[in-house]
């Protein structure tokens, strides 16, 4: 059982459970659609669509749009104190220096998902003796 503090958020260690449940429905449903609309009906759509779209249709215009070339990207410009821009210092690194970089991230990875699958195994209705020594 996970452990809250009096603000009701996780406490430290413990993890909030086994996450969001398998896509099983929107699979079976994305099946089913897959199984239910041929290439011809799924043409016969398309140019109906295409026909609403040059007649003005918003929505057609919108739907082809985003199948043809996907939804707009928004873009955000980030600046520093007062409008100005952001200084970013870059320091040169060897390839020796980039390894042992990234070898240091997937180490702590790797303790921190070793940690939690300890956390997971560990019994919930028991006490934890270790720190008691």
């Amino acid at each position: 059982m996970a452990v809250r503090n009096a603000k009701g958020q996780f406490e430290k260690g413990y993890s909030g459970g086994p996450g969001r449940p398998k896509k099983s429905r929107e699979e079976r449903y994305l099946e089913i659609t897959k199984s239910a609309v041929t290439f011809e009906n799924w043409k016969k759509i398309v140019i109906k669509a295409a026909d609403q779209a040059s007649h003005g249709d918003a929505q057609a215009r919108k739907w082809l749009s985003d199948y043809l070339v996907g939804p707009p990207i928004q873009k955000q410009e980030i600046s520093g104190v007062d409008g100005n821009a952001i200084e970013v210092n870059q320091i040169e690194l060897t390839d020796d220096d980039r390894a042992s970089r990234i070898e240091a991230i997937l180490d702590k990875a790797r303790e921190r998902r070793d940690r939690q699958a300890g956390e997971m195994e560990r019994p919930t209705d028991t006490p934890d003796l270790s720190e008691a020594a």
